[in-house]
């Protein structure tokens, strides 16, 4: 399937955040809303990681060379009739510098961003935005101040996937002095690589704030044509194969080109389930958790459809096949957790006792019994399930990655 999502005119991706490669090169990482992104995820573009300015615009937190800025400016001669483009950033004669800060102070212009003291880059817009006019920068070109005017280049980029999987990189810019990477609409791929700079900025460029919020990847940017990198941090995606309320394990491909299973986030606020659900793709929704908060811990479930469609809609040999492919993951997360109680939405059940052995009152796994009750029976089992809240974790500790080849078919 190919995808082909329509992103917005500024930006493809909705989130981004800098990584750091094991030789100290700065990356922007980009992804969709699907993830995988960041714990402090927020919609953050591109643009802004370029022009990632203090919290009073006064200075960029980057300390650029002048041959990183030219990678992200693009030449602008658009300047007429005292209308400023959007994104104009202008090169001042630094001996000037004191001058062009008095008449910026003047109300129909403002700073937007300074890119480097050093250098004299601003980025400078009109106070009336709309009509871009602004006649002291008339003023600023008479007495000679400004050297040279630039745009910022646009930064729209996205990663589409072809009928074969192949990644399709589009972007509207030329250039950047960061390793950009970015992931397609799926999520499920590794992110590929979307530019590679001729001047990179390092590490050591980054002001202390900006330091703390890095994401630091064990590879080379310059080898790595795509990499994974959920593999390297906690993180949010949207949908993952196995669930409970304190981890998600995410079916992706991993950065050795195979597949498997990625551990997101382990939230120490909650305890480790000590049930474990399975259930149907479309009884996520009441599958205990709304409808019985005291399981909402301590459940770990497994949906077993690929798609929406459910019941009426999928034949009694879609609905096998499905559970099929999944009995692998279900044994590895019943094995990994051993839980005390596993809940059996009512709509598999059937499937449940085609699949597994039976033994008083239970299913068997690995030669294991565990008690079983279908989800219709959670009130009436509340007393036993508070009881299991009281008991300690039993399972074994989580592993970042599952690797699907390590699954027994």
């Amino acid at each position: 399937m190919i995808t082909d999502k329509e992103y917005p005119a500024t930006h493809s991706m909705s989130t981004s955040w800098y990584i750091v490669d094991k030789d100290g090169n700065v990356g922007v990482m980009l992804t969709d809303d699907n993830g995988p992104a960041t714990l402090d995820y927020a919609d953050t573009a591109l643009h802004d990681m370029i022009i990632n300015a203090d919290a009073e615009r006064k200075r960029v937190r980057l300390d650029y060379s002048e041959e990183q800025i030219l990678e992200f400016l693009s030449p602008c001669d658009e300047v007429t009739d005292c209308v400023i483009p959007p994104d104009f950033v202008v090169k001042i004669r630094t001996s000037e510098k004191e001058r062009f800060l008095e008449l910026m102070e003047n109300p129909d212009i403002r700073i937007e961003a300074c890119i480097s003291e050093k250098h004299g880059y601003y980025m400078i817009e009109a106070d009336d935005y709309d009509s871009g006019k602004a006649p002291t920068f008339s003023q600023i070109q008479k007495e000679g101040i400004v050297v040279a005017t630039f745009r910022l280049q646009p930064f729209w980029a996205r990663v589409d996937r072809s009928e074969n999987g192949e990644a399709i990189v589009k972007k509207d810019f030329a250039s950047c002095p960061f390793y950009v990477y970015g992931s397609d609409y799926s999520a499920e791929h590794r992110q590929v690589r979307i530019c590679e700079p001729r001047n990179p900025v390092r590490v050591g460029q980054m002001d202390d704030g900006l330091l703390s919020e890095v994401v630091k990847v064990p590879l080379r940017f310059s080898e790595s044509q795509a990499l994974q990198i959920a593999e390297f941090m906690p993180f949010r995606k949207n949908w993952s194969e196995l669930q409970s309320c304190r981890f998600n394990y995410h079916y992706m491909e991993l950065n050795d080109g195979s597949w498997g299973y990625i551990l997101d986030n382990v939230d120490d606020g909650q305890p480790m389930p000590r049930m474990f659900q399975i259930c149907g793709y479309n009884d996520m929704e009441t599958c205990g958790f709304s409808a019985c908060p005291f399981v909402k811990d301590v459940t770990l479930y497994v949906s077993i459809m690929d798609d929406y469609q459910w019941e009426s809609e999928t034949t009694a040999g879609e609905r096998t096949d499905s559970f099929a492919a999944r009995k692998s993951l279900i044994d590895y997360g019943i094995n990994l957790i051993e839980p005390y109680l596993i809940i059996i939405s009512d709509g598999i059940l059937d499937l449940v006792s085609e699949f597994y052995p039976m033994q008083d009152g239970g299913i068997v796994v690995g030669g294991r019994s565990y008690p079983v009750i279908a989800e219709s029976a959670i009130m009436e089992n509340e007393r036993r399930i508070r009881d299991i809240r009281r008991l300690p974790y039993r399972g074994k500790s989580l592993p970042k990655v599952i690797r699907r080849a390590d699954l027994k078919d």
